[in-house]
Parts: structure tokens; C-alpha cells; sequence
């Protein structure tokens, strides 16, 4: 409650405060001189911009097991000052609350599981507190010169392992020193040293090491329970991209993550389109590839078995490409992934969803080894409708689920086929969109009997509807 109301009376002071700045800058003619110093200038000329959101989820499991829901609303503002000689500040905050939803403190009474996906509309780490969630989320200053920036503090990353993945009422955010370097238009630098996360579905900050563990653990190499949350002995998150694009070889990425004490991550990511370019509408084949290298440093996080994140020496290798076909509004594209079964592919899942090209919302084949998965995918954005979607349907072969090796959260083999609309509202109603996500899964693997490989897991549908607007 102390945190909470901490939160709320920062929140309420930064809300009068732009909005003030925002009302006071609208009768004032002020120079727009970035070089001469001036705290009216800076604070009065500055951006005020927000999100509202509306979130309704409805998880259908198969028959004999419990189902949910959740109704929730929030909001969040972000508020940029103007420059001066390059530096700005950049300061945001949100809140979650509940309308109605179903008591997630209550396991399936069949198999004794948790929900797992409705209940991240709210706080993963109180499944009780959903009445008035906020959370402060950006507060950084930042250096631009030229096409470069520096950032320094709390902000958004947008990586393919590091990312918001914004898939429910907050996203995930981190607090480091970060920058952003364009040498050239062909080539890009970025990179930085990361310290401290606000993983998605939570509402506080936490330093990198103890917020790996806020998801479920899954299991040991060996079958016993995970326990390493909080027990995790890192520095944080060092993140390094050179990027590249040429006419002939296309854009190509090379990535490197080294969590300090636990696991480095390479990885090369190249796509390139093929078709005239000087054809506007004209049908175009475009290609990609991913090609992913890990390895467990010194003891994974800890020397002990049971709480260690990656098992020392442990390994893996993962390969994904696509195939896509486009022309003017319409793309169809089709996805292959192999892990192999060197090891486990491992990523906290606080920090951010799987880049891989197969991936489908509402499941992730983060945790697992020897896998094989195949997807297709259309997709429909025309320039000047308001309707957009896409539609997805995939296999996924994984490991068996008593592979504990290669499968960390027993997830059976799995069939998958998404509907994905979204609906952008004119006129007196601008700034509003509404989405609809609709996403089935059905088993094909062997369950054991047990229903906890089912619930949550397979032969279940994820409803979605979600309202944003954003001014």
C-alpha cells in the first residue's frame, strides 16, 4: 500500500503538471531557440501525449476445466520537453484498473494450476491486488546530435529478444544507459547496458537479475521445480546491434546479448525484398533469416542446479526463415523454425516475446530444444481502409513433455490458428482503433493423462477485444 500510494501521488502531481504546461503553452508565443536556456521554454514547448485502453480477455479450456476472464481499463501519459543543446527529458506513468474478472488466487480444482494468461492484464506477483495498479514508466534524459541519441534511464526497447511485447494493459520496459548511432543512412549502431526492468503484467521496477523468475519457472534439466527467482547473481543486460543495408545483399542485423554471469545470445538476422522497385504496387518475393547461437556462462546464475537459470555448458542453436509473396495490400508468407537438440533456447520472459519468425500470439517456444515448427501467414493492410487483419495457422512438433531436457514448461506439440482484425475509427472518433484476437490451439501430443499438460496449454481458445486511443 506504501508503494501504491507513493506511485499514485506522483502520478496525480505529473498529471496536474502537464497538463498545465500543456493549457499554459497554448496562449504563449515563445521563441523556439533551442540554444538559449530557459525553463519556460523547455517545460511549455514540450509534447504531451497518452493511451487509453480497454481490455477484455476470455480463455475457453476444454470441457472439465475452469475458464476466465478479464475486464480491465487504464491509461498511461507521456510528456517530452522541449531541447536545448540536445538534451530533453522524457517522463510517462500509467495505471491498471479492474472492472471484472475471475478470482486468479483460486487454482483449477481439477489439476491445481494457475490461470496463465488473463491474469497478466493485471500483477503476476499479487494475483489478489487488481483494484488500482500504477506504475511509472518512462523517466529519462536523452542527447541528440545529428541522427544519434543517447539515452539514460527509464525507457522503451525495441529489440528481438529485449522488447514491450505489449500484449496486455502494460508493457516491458528497462532502466539503463542506452544509444542509438547513424554513422550513415546504410549502417546502424545501437547498444547499452541495462540494469533494472518493469516486466509486462507487473508494476514495479526491478533489477534485471530479480525480475527473471516473475513468469512461471518450469523445470530443471532433471525434472525438479525451477527456483531461481531471486537467486540470480548478475550485473544486468548488455545489448550490442550492427546493422546494414545494401541494394544487392539487403538488410542485415547482427545482434549480441551477454547477460553477465548467466548466457550470451548471437545473433544474425539478414532480409532482403525482391521485385522492381520502382513499381509502386507491383508484386514483390521477399526472404529472411535467423540464425541464433547461445551459451551458458560460468554457472548459468548460480551454482546451485535448482536455482541456476541455464544449466553450465549447456547450448543451443536456432534457425528460422520466411518466404513472403506481397503485392500492394496483400502478403502471404510462410515461416520455418528448427531449435535443434543441443539445448534449450532461453530468453527471460519478462524481457520480451520470441522473435522467431513462426511465432503466433498467445503461445512462445521459448524453454524448449528439438523443435520443428511451421507457419503461414495473410496478411491484409490496405493504404486508405480502416480495416486491417491478418490470419495466421501453424504446427509446432516439440519435444515430448517429460523431456525435461528440452521441454521447460512441459508444453505439449501443438496446432495453432489465429485471427488477427484491427479497426481504425474516423472523424469525431480519430484516434480510436479496435482490435479482435482470436487464438486456438489444439493438442498433438501425448498428455499422459494429466490434465495439467492441458489447461492453459492446448485444446483451449484466447478471446480478445481491445480498445485503444491514443491521443
Amino acid at each position: 500500500m506504501h508503494i501504491i500510494g507513493k506511485y499514485s501521488l506522483f502520478f496525480s502531481i505529473f498529471l496536474l503538471l502537464t497538463a498545465s504546461i500543456r493549457l499554459h503553452a497554448q496562449t504563449q508565443n515563445l521563441s523556439s531557440d533551442t540554444d538559449s536556456f530557459s525553463l519556460q521554454r523547455i517545460f511549455r514547448d514540450g509534447k504531451l501525449s497518452g493511451n487509453i485502453r480497454q481490455f477484455n480477455m476470455f480463455t475457453d479450456n476444454a470441457p472439465g476445466l475452469s475458464d476466465y476472464f478479464a475486464v480491465a481499463i487504464g491509461a498511461s501519459m507521456r510528456y517530452e520537453t522541449n531541447q536545448w543543446k540536445g538534451v530533453q527529458m522524457v517522463m510517462g506513468g500509467g495505471f491498471v484498473k479492474d472492472i471484472a474478472s475471475s478470482d486468479f488466487t483460486q487454482p483449477d480444482p481439477v489439476t491445481g494450476a494457475f490461470e496463465r494468461y488473463d491474469a497478466g492484464l493485471y500483477e503476476l506477483r499479487e494475483l489478489d491486488n487488481k483494484g488500482f495498479l500504477p506504475r511509472l514508466e518512462e523517466l529519462h534524459l536523452q542527447y541528440r546530435w545529428k541522427r544519434n541519441r543517447l539515452i539514460l534511464g527509464k525507457q522503451i526497447l525495441k529489440t528481438p529478444l529485449a522488447n514491450p511485447q505489449d500484449g496486455r494493459m502494460n508493457p516491458s520496459m528497462f532502466d539503463g544507459l542506452y544509444g542509438y548511432l547513424e554513422p550513415s543512412g546504410k549502417i546502424h549502431l545501437e547498444g547499452g547496458w541495462l540494469w533494472n526492468a518493469a516486466p509486462r503484467s507487473t508494476s514495479q521496477w526491478l533489477g534485471t537479475a530479480e525480475s527473471m523468475g516473475i513468469y512461471p519457472q518450469g523445470l530443471t534439466e532433471q525434472g525438479l521445480k525451477s527456483d531461481y527467482h531471486g537467486n540470480i547473481s548478475s550485473a544486468g543486460l548488455f545489448v550490442l546491434n550492427l546493422g546494414f543495408s545494401t541494394p544487392v545483399l539487403g538488410k542485415m542485423a547482427f545482434w549480441d546479448y551477454y547477460i553477465e554471469n548467466v548466457l550470451h545470445t548471437a545473433f544474425f538476422q539478414w532480409e532482403k525484398s525482391f521485385g522492381p522497385a520502382h513499381a509502386a504496387g507491383a508484386p514483390a518475393l521477399h526472404a529472411g533469416l535467423m540464425v541464433i547461437r547461445q551459451d551458458a556462462v560460468a554457472s548459468g546464475g548460480n551454482a546451485d542446479p535448482l536455482k541456476t537459470y541455464v544449466a553450465p555448458g549447456s547450448k543451443s542453436w536456432v534457425v528460422s526463415s520466411y518466404a513472403a509473396w506481397s503485392k500492394e495490400a496483400v502478403r502471404f508468407q510462410l515461416n520455418t523454425t528448427r531449435i535443434t537438440a543441443d539445448g534449450r533456447f532461453l530468453f527471460p520472459r519478462e524481457w520480451g516475446r520470441d522473435p522467431l519468425f513462426t511465432f503466433l500470439p498467445r503461445e512462445r517456444n521459448e524453454g524448449l530444444g528439438d523443435v520443428w515448427a511451421f507457419s503461414g501467414q495473410f496478411t491484409w493492410r490496405p493504404r486508405n481502409s480502416p480495416f486491417s487483419g491478418q490470419f495466421g495457422m501453424g504446427h509446432y512438433r516439440l519435444p515430448d513433455v517429460k523431456n525435461y531436457r528440452l521441454n521447460k514448461y512441459g508444453l505439449p506439440s501443438y496446432n495453432q490458428l489465429n485471427m488477427d482484425l484491427k479497426y481504425r475509427f474516423g472523424g469525431r472518433l480519430e484516434g480510436l482503433e479496435s482490435q479482435v484476437l482470436i487464438a486456438w490451439k489444439k493438442n498433438a501430443g501425448d498428455l499422459y493423462n494429466n490434465e495439467r499438460y492441458r489447461i492453459n496449454k492446448v485444446d483451449m481458445i484466447n478471446y480478445n477485444l481491445v480498445f485503444n486511443y491514443r491521443f
